[in-house]
């Protein structure tokens, strides 16, 4: 999806969203997070 963004201490780029979850690569690997925890948080994006 080539987006970065930033939210907690999580900096990466979103590798995939799909119904229920969405998956972010950062430098450690892979990230699976529920969509309706992200939706509670805060997130920037971060220009390349």
């Amino acid at each position: 999806m080539d987006e970065k963004l930033q939210f907690d201490s999580v900096i990466g780029e979103i590798d995939s969203i799909d119904f229920m979850t969405t998956t972010i690569k950062d430098i450690d690997g892979e990230i699976v997070i529920p969509n309706s925890e992200l939706t509670k948080k805060i997130i920037k994006k971060i220009k390349k």
